[in-house]
């Protein structure tokens, strides 16, 4: 039984246990009596360690012949000596970083010769068996005008909205490769996604500008995710049937978002297909989300409790005063960090607190959240993605032979204004074995209500004046228009209709249980991320859920502490 080793040249065997195990629990199965492989650094000569391990002979080589006897150049000969290896071969073990061409190609002729293999993906220390799907138990689609074809990102008969306007899905994924790819995407608004696609892989662009976030495949599903998130809730109406059903991307050549069509079986790693099935079935679950007072439930345990602050030295609502009530010494080495290190948007600093008890603070927030302001101090929106990403993987990095479990609250979406949609996505994708603890006591109530663009169509509740119109409900709209679109003049009227709110809520006008009915909602309106009225009504919300406020007559009994809250005395 000749075995052929092959693989990518930035994976080395030698530098993994976990690969080891894998490749010796295979070689059990095979029991090889010979070993071919190309020569190149990497996966293929570790052929050189099995051969050695089993007592087998010396393994037989074969390496391209990059020149001609005539001496001019074959750049065909990595792809002929990939031929070369297959047919010297009875069975192979492949290993890929999900980018090098060559073993693809060598899958392939392995598919196309009907030779047995085992194909892995390696990354970030885990190891991916290749996928196998029948052909006829599966959704498929191939290109945009097959009968699924809107869920291709090549679709432009379903664009999504994003940043106001309409963009083909596959043009938004490809301009996070660059980090000035909104204004690219904006600026070529018409661009075919193949178009776009070869615009944004040009070297004189992509070598400037390049997003190095995006060579992590942790980070690209991420944003892919995000990407088919938006358009599955943007045309939901199509996905009705799709529930509970395994879809598949069917590709000529790429095994890593897609699946290869061989006989009766599609094989590939299918990351499209596998997220859109992710999505479509997901329906905003909170998986592994805890209803528990996080420090009462963690007290005797170990953990890693990772959280968000600031960027300004300020330590002061929401989950912070819970937590520096429990362990003060991560809120003096906080203000330590910030007077001595100046730390920025994604830093970290890991505190020990007891025995096999640690406490992150990652910087999540550039300013602290204020509904009214924007300034040095305050911002409406401060939450950080991009920091959160960065935080996370030093914190994977750092913590990576702790074996100690991780534990947080809703990082971001209380009073850092984040979307949980997307950051809980973000989480799953870069760290195993997390806890995540909801509305603790001291944790912001509103921590799942948010303010959103209309534009987006991904909203539960319009704001906006022509929902006052359309419905018997209290009118949702800002009655009072701006006369110019100044800051000071925004400011006016949103002040204005707190004041309207607030009477309407103390006379009954506007009823209380309709007021909580808000919440948990994305709540839209055509200002977001600017000031907006819409924050009104999170401020009340949260002082009725705060004090527990179920009928005018207890709103009453507060009034003057309400009037306060809502920043009018």
């Amino acid at each position: 039984m000749r075995l052929l080793m092959f693989g990518s040249r930035s994976i080395d065997p030698l530098t993994s246990p976990l690969m080891q195990i894998a490749i010796h629990s295979l070689l059990l199965e095979i029991k090889p009596t010979e070993v071919v492989h190309g020569g190149a650094i990497g996966a293929d000569v570790y052929g050189d360690h099995i051969a050695s391990t089993l007592n087998l002979p010396k393994p037989t080589v074969i390496k391209p012949a990059w020149y001609r006897p005539d001496g001019s150049f074959n750049k065909s000969a990595g792809f002929e000596r990939n031929q070369l290896l297959v047919d010297a071969c009875d069975i192979a073990i492949g290993i890929w970083d999900g980018i090098s061409k060559g073993s693809v190609d060598t899958l392939k002729k392995l598919l196309n010769q009907n030779k047995p293999f085992y194909f892995y993906l390696y990354h970030d220390n885990r190891l991916l068996s290749i996928n196998r799907y029948k052909v006829n138990e599966v959704i498929s689609f191939l290109s945009p005008k097959d009968t699924y074809g809107y869920l291709s990102n090549f679709d432009i008969n379903h664009p999504i909205r994003y940043a106001g306007l309409s963009f083909p899905s596959e043009n938004v994924y490809q301009q996070f490769k660059l980090k000035a790819g909104i204004n690219i995407l904006i600026n070529n608004i018409n661009n075919s996604p193949k178009q776009f696609k070869q615009l944004i892989n040009d070297p004189a662009i992509n070598n400037k500008d390049k997003n190095q976030l995006m060579f992590d495949l942790n980070i690209k599903n991420h944003y892919m995710r995000y990407v088919l998130r938006l358009k599955y809730n943007q045309y939901k109406e199509l996905f009705n049937d799709l529930k509970d059903k395994q879809i598949v991307e069917e590709s000529n050549r790429d095994i890593y978002w897609g699946a290869i069509r061989h006989n009766d079986e599609f094989i590939g790693f299918n990351t499209l297909g596998n997220l859109w099935t992710e999505v479509i079935n997901e329906d905003h679950k909170l998986n592994n989300e805890i209803p528990k007072d996080i420090f009462l439930d963690i007290k005797d345990k170990p953990f890693i409790l990772i959280h968000g602050v600031n960027n300004k030295n300020k330590w002061g609502k929401g989950f912070v005063v819970e937590l520096a009530k429990h362990y003060p010494k991560v809120k003096e080495e906080y203000h330590k960090w910030m007077m001595n290190n100046n730390p920025q948007l994604g830093d970290v600093l890991i505190i020990k607190v007891n025995e096999h008890q640690y406490v992150a603070n990652l910087v999540t927030q550039d300013k602290i959240y204020h509904p009214d302001l924007n300034n040095d101090l305050y911002s409406q929106h401060p939450f950080s993605y991009e920091g959160l990403i960065k935080g996370l993987q030093y914190i994977r990095h750092e913590c990576r032979d702790y074996n100690i479990p991780y534990v947080m609250p809703r990082i971001g979406a209380g009073l850092g204004k984040g979307d949980w949609r997307l950051i809980k996505p973000i989480i799953d994708s870069l760290l195993r074995n997390v806890s995540v603890y909801y509305f603790p006591k001291s944790y912001d109530v509103l921590s799942d209500t948010h303010v959103t663009h209309v534009n987006t169509r991904v909203f539960d509740v319009y704001m906006g004046r022509k929902a006052s119109k359309e419905t018997n409900k209290y009118p949702y709209g800002n009655p009072f228009p701006v006369t110019n679109k100044s800051m000071p003049e925004r400011m006016r009227v949103i002040k204005a209709h707190r004041v309207v709110l607030c009477e309407d809520l103390l006379k009954g006008v506007f009823n209380i249980e309709e007021l909580r009915s808000l919440r948990g909602k994305r709540l839209a309106c055509h200002c977001y991320p600017l000031p907006c009225h819409v924050d009104n009504f999170i401020l009340a919300l949260r002082f009725v859920f705060k004090h527990n406020i179920n009928t005018l007559d207890e709103l009453k009994e507060h009034q003057t502490m309400f009037k306060e809250h809502m920043r009018l005395s």
